[in-house]
């Protein structure tokens, strides 16, 4: 592309124009867990899937879907928390080519039923507590054939998954349910067990909708953002020439919810495109959670929102706890101040990159450099090859961008 005004501020690793790879979002997962087999994927509470056993429960899982009459383009509905199902029915149902439909657990019933709906949703992968209490009583309303039902503690290992129900019925309001079973009613790790991992080969190509992110702004009626192959592919693309990670070797944690396009590209699809390890947190609210994942891990990259950001510097200093394997964060949702990153970086030795993007762009268009200029309460610049215009909102004119120098700084 054009030469551009910001691209002087990109650190000098850092080029304006990639080479991009066509590779679909299943190709990337494939790659990866061919080149990096024995290699740690997903960690969570006392349990690890390598990239080899990751890739065979997402295969199981497909070829499971695929009995289920799962074919290429229909719409899977996934709503699950930071839990590795998660992980797997994503990557699962873009192998075989289905486009899904991102649902927030949070929704109301009604807001679930509107866009399953709108979306023409015909399975739906969900949480065992979100059936009972919302789900179930308008199934006869619902355009869904066949549902998966995860429960949280399935992916746990012993004793946790033994002594986890217990804390998760007390829970207000409880965040396990028993699930009676029917014949539109498939549990999830039930059904991972009852199929080899012989899935059939899809043509995915880049231009194919992946997913469809439901999304009203601030204010709004939520419509669905379609993102292709190529949309998301080229994003991750562009976080991995921005972060300079080390392929294979980082350890990110992934607390950023999974129904969000933040936490979808960030904390799912770009570990996965680096070969890195993905510590799921479950409770992201819970600062305490946070810093026990990052110091048992050595977490080495922290995409985060700002009140993720106080909380462990709130934690890391009561309980004097070594966060120094953190290299690069990036900050996104909500303005950092100033005083916050300073703090979180002395204490860590890492480095916060604020960014900015919609759901409709995959989401990332802007972002501060990683080590060069930092411009604290800024976006930053656009990604390489990203267009950006700045507008008058009265008169609807292009302002022109102008970098002063005049002390050295721009």
């Amino acid at each position: 592309m054009e030469s551009r005004p910001w691209h002087r501020c990109y650190e000098p690793q850092v080029p304006s124009s990639l080479d991009y790879v066509d590779i679909t979002l299943p190709a990337i997962f494939e790659r990866s867990a061919e080149r990096y087999r024995d290699r740690p994927a997903i960690a969570f509470w006392n349990n690890c899937l390598n990239y080899t056993q990751l890739k065979d429960q997402i295969d199981r899982l497909a070829t499971g879907m695929t009995e289920l009459g799962v074919t290429k383009g229909e719409r899977i509905a996934i709503s699950l928390l930071n839990l590795p199902q998660a992980v797997i029915a994503y990557y699962a149902a873009l192998k075989l080519g289905a486009q899904v439909v991102v649902t927030d657990p949070l929704n109301t019933a009604r807001e679930i039923s509107e866009q399953w709906a709108k979306a023409g949703v015909r399975f739906a992968v969900v949480l065992d507590f979100l059936f009972e209490n919302r789900i179930r009583p308008m199934t006869d309303q619902l355009p869904v054939k066949h549902y998966i039902v995860a429960s949280i503690p399935e992916y746990m290992r012993f004793p946790i998954n033994w002594l986890a129900p217990l804390k998760l019925r007390r829970n207000q309001p409880p965040l396990i349910a028993r699930v009676e079973p029917r014949p539109d009613i498939h549990f999830f790790r039930k059904l991972v067990r009852s199929y080899q991992a012989n899935p059939p080969t899809v043509e995915v190509e880049m231009d194919d909708i992946a997913m469809l992110l439901f999304t009203g702004g601030t204010t709004g009626v939520p419509k669905a953002a379609m993102l292709t192959h190529r949309n998301m592919s080229v994003n991750v693309q562009q976080l991995a020439a921005w972060f300079r990670a080390d392929p294979g070797r980082e350890r990110l944690l992934t607390c950023l919810p999974l129904f969000h396009s933040y936490g979808i590209t960030v904390s799912m699809l770009f570990p996965t495109y680096i070969g890195a390890l993905m510590v799921l947190a479950l409770n992201a609210r819970d600062p305490s959670v946070l810093v026990q994942a990052i110091v048992k891990h050595k977490v080495t990259i922290l995409p985060a929102v700002p009140t993720m950001y106080l909380g462990i510097c709130q934690q890391a200093k009561k309980r004097r706890l070594d966060l120094s394997t953190i290299k690069a964060c990036v900050s996104g949702s909500a303005p950092l101040s100033e005083d916050l990153l300073q703090e979180f970086e002395q204490l860590t030795g890492g480095r916060i990159s604020e960014g900015f993007g919609l759901t409709e762009t995959s989401p990332l268009t802007h972002a501060n450099p990683i080590y060069g200029k930092n411009k604290v309460g800024t976006i930053g610049v656009p990604f390489p090859d990203t267009e950006a215009r700045i507008v008058d909102l009265d008169t609807g004119k292009d302002l022109h961008v102008v970098i002063l120098k005049g002390d050295g700084d721009e």
